[in-house]
């Protein structure tokens, strides 16, 4: 898979690149990642936060770092119109507000290497890509962390043809990973922007697949050296994270939750629980534990490609476990319940 390289000062000239932050309540990781962002060896942006009526020092600590770096801008949101979701009410005025020829949407939560941006840009234009997002390294502090977030890795790298997405022209077939996107500004306005998907959850996959509806080109990029994220910390915003919004990357569809849930089971659960049963009978050459080991070999080249823990990704079946519960969940909420919570707001779904 095609990662970011290096950027070097003399290769091109510099069109303007919009770097547009939303943030709500984000004093505890705002700090980390605007520095990072500062130290970006990308000579011509404009870095723009956006704080969305945050109830924390969010808007304070942008406040005081922008006073000595003059690239750097810090907008007021304003009130959340009916209609919208939080997240994307705040990157349309981040859009707004900017001016690049290009715009780099990322997460507070982020921590950027020095050619997070310009390697973007240069996979964007190499490409003739329209959009570029990035899938992150991820940072786990906790037990709960470092057992489910790298499912995501095993997802990207392992279920999903990353290669036939990058080159499919199938709306259907598309990725966004929204802690990083990076989309040509003019393309982004002809598909409505964060406008058109204004009361929509999962912003990322359904931005991704307006590009290629609209004959874009998209670039999934490795970008696990260039960027770094922590998603949730610890399991409750974990359970809460993924339930937000894991319905609706399943296309908001009861048949493909429950293809899911049942080709999982088979392939990641099932062979696992053969291997118990052949072991109490002293089988140990079997199926099942060719099965686990195919898994095992994945789950430790990936540890190691992503710098996460081999002994926690060895416990995949358990994994899996808790990631279709979280299915069922988001399920229940999108279904049942009508509605979800995120960030101190009620959405309904209708």
């Amino acid at each position: 898979m095609e990662k970011p390289a290096n950027f070097k000062i003399e290769d091109r000239d510099y069109p303007l690149i919009s770097v547009l932050v939303p943030a709500r309540n984000e004093e505890s990781k705002i700090k980390d990642c605007i520095l990072s962002l500062l130290k970006q060896n990308y000579p011509n942006l404009e870095i723009i936060v956006l704080d969305d009526n945050s109830k924390d020092k969010t808007y304070e600590i942008v406040k005081e770092i922008s006073k000595a770096n003059k690239k750097l801008k810090v907008l007021k949101g304003k009130v959340l119109p009916e209609h919208w979701t939080g997240k994307n009410w705040a990157c349309y005025q981040l859009f707004q507000a900017s001016k690049g020829e290009w715009l780099a949407f990322t997460d507070a939560d982020t921590i950027h290497k020095s050619n997070s941006i310009s390697s973007a840009h240069r996979v964007a234009t190499k490409n003739d890509s329209q959009f570029v997002t990035y899938i992150p390294g991820l940072i786990t502090k906790k037990l709960s962390e470092g057992l489910i977030l790298p499912i995501m890795h095993f997802s990207f790298l392992c279920l999903f043809p990353l290669g036939l997405i990058n080159r499919s022209k199938d709306p259907r077939i598309s990725l966004g990973i929204g802690p990083f996107m990076f989309f040509k500004k003019d393309f982004y306005y002809k598909i409505g922007g964060h406008k058109y998907i204004k009361n929509e959850i999962v912003d990322d996959i359904i931005l991704a697949r307006n590009v290629k509806k609209s004959m874009g080109k998209i670039s999934i990029v490795d970008g696990s050296d260039t960027l770094e994220v922590r998603f949730y910390r610890g399991f409750k915003e974990i359970w809460k994270g993924f339930s937000k919004n894991a319905y609706g990357v399943f296309e908001n569809s009861p048949f493909i939750v429950l293809i899911t849930i049942t080709v999982n089971y088979f392939l990641f659960i099932y062979p696992y629980l053969l291997f118990i049963n052949s072991l109490n009978t002293k089988n140990f050459i079997s199926i099942s534990a060719f099965q686990v080991t195919i898994i095992s070999v994945m789950k430790i080249l990936l540890a190691i490609r992503f710098n996460t823990s081999i002994f926690l990704g060895l416990l995949h079946p358990l994994s899996c476990i808790i990631f279709l519960l979280i299915l069922i969940n988001s399920f229940r909420l999108w279904v049942v319940e009508k509605g979800v919570v995120w960030k101190d707001r009620y959405y309904s779904i209708e």
